[in-house]
């Protein structure tokens, strides 16, 4: 299954960029705004994943914004805007692999399903502030800084 191309563009949006959007007091909330809105204005299909959504979820909600975490489920499996992938066996099994394989690095396994899953559907942009998407070889955007 391929997975739709806007403008001949995908992009995968993980947990850092949904959070940074939402979240007011994340350092990088503006620019997480700012990119969305290009995105959206450019008419753009964003791709996440369950996985994704899960962990975005429960970090709000242990920010103690239950409400918040509700509107924003609803709003993201509502979205025209984010087509939701789903990981499955063939994709945890991938995700295991690249666990595994890169055990030096510090690649959470939602990053691990969201390379296999990224890799499956030929995305190669991330919308993150997740430095482990460039290191794993995916462009990300907003361009990020190498750490010091």
């Amino acid at each position: 299954m391929m997975t739709p191309k806007i403008n001949g563009i995908s992009i995968f949006i993980d947990t850092s960029a949904i959070i940074s959007a939402f979240y007011k007091n994340d350092n990088n909330h503006l620019t997480a705004k700012n990119y969305a809105y290009l995105l959206a204005k450019n008419n753009y299909k964003v791709m996440t994943s369950n996985l994704v959504l899960v962990e975005t979820l429960n970090f709000i909600k242990r920010k103690n914004m239950a409400s918040e975490s509700n509107n924003l489920c609803w709003a993201i499996k509502n979205s025209s805007f984010i087509t939701m992938l789903y990981s499955n066996d063939e994709i945890e099994n991938k995700a295991f692999e690249i666990f595994t394989k890169f055990s030096g690095q510090r690649f959470s396994y939602t990053d691990c399903t969201s390379f296999a899953l990224m890799k499956l559907h030929n995305i190669d942009q991330a919308f993150t502030f997740d430095e482990d998407f460039k290191i794993f070889g995916f462009k990300v955007n907003p361009e990020l800084k190498s750490l010091p």
